[in-house]
């Protein structure tokens, strides 16, 4: 079975920085076409926790996300099962996230401008990257497609949505094979790098 997600997974909600509550990012993901929404929130797991609540009344599927401040820069994680007390330094990070079968990928690389790991991104094995953001510039976006390629993983291209207005102004389309289409096989995959991944920016 050819399983298709799409997603936006990176939004903040006003858990941490974003204006909007995790039910109204949500309702917007949902009238904007998309099946698979993450909320982000700074250091915290509990927007996604939230929008859980509205998977079945919005028939839309939850991936739990952090935007970890770590010290080498900000770093998307992705669990089934979010993860307390995470380690603010990337090595520990990503053996942290390898045992526990969670997805970590680092946000806006090159974006001088922000918490970013810059050239430390070809240090470390990653399950993607975002090489797409839709606050950062597009030398900076640039620099981070160039890094998936070299590192050989898949590029995801996200909103970085502070407002819902802007949820979904970067999408990804997630394609992979799995006899059943869940977030558990939707994990699987993106940790085994199985997926083929199409950005969408809309104009």
């Amino acid at each position: 079975m050819k399983c298709i997600f799409r997603g936006d997974l990176h939004v903040h909600s006003n858990i941490s920085d974003g204006v909007n509550s995790p039910k109204e990012i949500v309702e917007e993901a949902y009238y904007k076409g998309l099946n698979l929404i993450s909320i982000t929130d700074h250091d915290t797991f509990h927007g996604s926790i939230i929008a859980l609540k509205y998977v079945k009344a919005y028939n839309i599927t939850i991936l739990p996300g952090i935007e970890l401040s770590t010290l080498e820069g900000d770093i998307l994680l992705y669990c089934i099962k979010p993860i307390e007390h995470l380690p603010r330094n990337i090595d520990n990070l990503i053996k942290e996230a390898y045992a526990n079968k969670c997805i970590i990928i680092p946000a806006h690389p090159f974006d001088d401008s922000r918490n970013s790991v810059g050239e430390l991104i070809y240090n470390y094995k990653w399950h993607g990257v975002e090489v797409v953001n839709a606050s950062s510039t597009k030398s900076s976006n640039d620099k981070a497609l160039r890094a998936a390629k070299i590192l050989g993983v898949p590029g995801y291209g996200n909103s970085d949505a502070h407002h819902v207005e802007n949820v979904g102004k970067v999408y990804n389309t997630i394609v992979f094979k799995a006899p059943i289409c869940s977030i558990h096989t939707l994990i699987e995959n993106m940790f085994k790098k199985t997926v083929k991944v199409h950005i969408t920016i809309r104009t």
